[in-house]
C-alpha cells in the first residue's frame, strides 16, 4: 500500500511540474509570423529559415547586404540591422548573427548540413531563432532553410 501512496505522489508532482505557468505575461507579442515571398536581387545572399513546426512557416529573412534581417513579429513587418556576428563564413553570413531594433533582439544560430549543398548556397540542417524583449521576455523558434545568393 505504501508503494501505491509514493506512486501516487510521484504522479501529483509530475502533473503539477508539467501544468501550463499561469503568470501574467507583460511583454509584447512575441511569436514571428508567416512572411510573404522575398526578393533577392543581384549580387546579394539571403538567410531564409523556415519554423520547424506543422506545417512548416517562411519566418525570416537577412541579406549580407546590407546587413539587416526581416520578420512580421508582433502583427507587423520589420526591417533589423545586424548588431553583432561570430562563428563560422556560410556563404555571406554566420553561425551566429544577432539582429536588433524596436527593443527587440534577434539571436540567431544556424548550422550548415554538411551532407547536403545546394549551388551558390548552403543548405541549413538546423538552428533556433531566440526572440528577446528588453523586458527579459524570450522564445524560441526552432528553425531549419538555407542560403541563397543571387550572381
Amino acid at each position: 500500500m505504501a508503494a501505491h501512496a509514493k506512486l501516487a505522489a510521484l504522479a501529483l508532482v509530475a502533473l503539477a511540474l508539467s501544468a501550463p505557468a499561469t503568470a501574467q505575461r507583460t511583454g509584447g507579442e512575441l511569436t514571428l509570423a508567416r512572411l510573404d515571398p522575398q526578393a533577392l536581387e543581384p549580387g546579394r545572399c539571403g538567410l531564409f529559415l523556415w519554423s520547424r513546426g506543422e506545417p512548416p512557416e517562411f519566418v525570416f529573412v537577412a541579406y549580407d547586404e546590407p546587413a539587416l534581417a526581416r520578420v512580421k513579429l508582433g502583427g507587423r513587418e520589420r526591417e533589423m540591422p545586424r548588431t553583432a556576428f561570430s562563428g563560422g563564413v556560410l556563404t555571406g553570413h554566420f553561425e551566429q548573427q544577432i539582429y536588433a531594433a524596436e527593443g527587440v533582439r534577434l539571436e540567431v544560430q544556424v548550422r550548415a548540413d554538411e551532407l547536403r549543398s545546394v549551388r551558390d548556397g548552403t543548405i541549413i540542417g538546423d538552428g533556433v531563432i531566440r526572440i528577446i524583449e528588453d523586458d527579459g521576455w524570450e522564445s524560441v523558434v526552432p528553425v531549419g532553410g538555407m542560403i541563397a545568393c543571387q550572381r
